[in-house]
């Protein structure tokens, strides 16, 4: 009877290994066919990136879904079954595929891994549209929702700045008493742009449209007497004071008979250069007794704005 009962035990402890056995062939079966409908699911996205087409640049015309392209600043794909509509953040038939960095039509198409919304939501912005990118130098259209590109920014804060000189002379240039003459000024401090002609016409000629802040001083005598001394600011050869008034000159500085023999003078002025053939010249006019000469003279410039 014992044996009987030792027999019995060991059959219903084989009998349980068996079930435990068939457990995990079970749990082994139902893993497999997880790990396929994974494989399958990885098979099926790969077949979706294959799908896509890269046309490079996009220029108007008929693109087929699953087209991809390059289009100010960001690359998209085609999502409807034909279209002839521009790729941007408010388009229908198209959506992202790269934010805001140029794919060469040499180089393979990237996907990012997440969903547009997704990518959105991560970035913090609400829609499409405030990822639309202007190329626009003037910045006119004043947007709230599109970034500019890199070019129109340049272009925008290179249209802000321009040109500055300063020059002038020490010596003892002669002159004819009472008659303006072109002042020689040949020391540069600074030409930023290499505008000013220091050598042969002595003058300021820029390049670049705009208005221009100008300071200009002269000192010089004559040898016995000076009745006055005027620095003059001349455009395209002709005396400003003359169109604005004498005030344009500086101030004269007069002398009582025999009492001094120098005197100076100095001016500024805002104007516009039409950045092709305005130029701008310093003149000096020495009123005196005996030999007069201008001994010292300055002229600087300066780009305020454009028009």
């Amino acid at each position: 009877a014992q044996g009987a009962a030792e027999t019995a035990q060991g059959l219903a402890e084989t009998a349980q290994g068996a079930a435990e056995t068939a457990q995990g062939l079970a749990e082994t079966a139902q893993g497999a066919a997880e790990t396929a409908q994974g494989l399958a699911e990885t098979a099926a996205s790969a077949a979706e990136v294959a799908k896509i087409e890269w046309q490079g640049s996009w220029a108007a015309g008929t693109y087929n879904q699953h087209d991809a392209v390059y289009h100010n600043g960001s690359s998209w794909i085609a999502t409807a079954t034909t279209t002839t509509e521009e790729p941007s953040g408010s388009a229908t038939d198209w959506d992202y595929l790269t934010l805001g960095d140029a794919i060469s039509s040499a180089m393979e198409p990237v996907v990012i891994a997440t969903t547009l919304a997704d990518a959105r939501t991560a970035m913090g912005l609400k829609t499409a549209a405030v990822l639309d990118s202007v190329d626009e130098d003037t910045m006119t259209s004043n947007s709230d929702t599109k970034l500019p590109t890199q070019q129109s920014v340049k272009a925008y804060v290179d249209n802000l700045v321009g040109p500055v000189f300063f020059v002038y002379y020490n010596g003892s240039q002669t002159v004819t008493s009472n008659v303006d003459t072109k002042v020689t000024l040949t020391t540069e401090v600074f030409d930023t742009d290499s505008l000013f002609d220091n050598s042969t016409n002595y003058r300021f000629t820029p390049t670049k449209a705009g208005y221009y802040r100008f300071e200009f001083g002269a000192y010089g005598k004559g040898s016995t007497d000076t009745s006055f001394v005027v620095a003059k600011l001349f455009k395209n050869g002709a005396d400003l004071g003359a169109t604005y008034g004498n005030g344009v000159g500086g101030s004269y500085m007069y002398s009582a008979a025999a009492a001094y023999t120098d005197a100076a003078s100095r001016g500024s002025i805002l104007i516009y250069m039409n950045g092709t053939s305005d130029y701008v010249e310093l003149y000096g006019r020495v009123f005196g007794a005996g030999t007069c000469t201008v001994n010292s003279a300055f002229l600087s410039g300066s780009f305020v704005r454009s028009a």
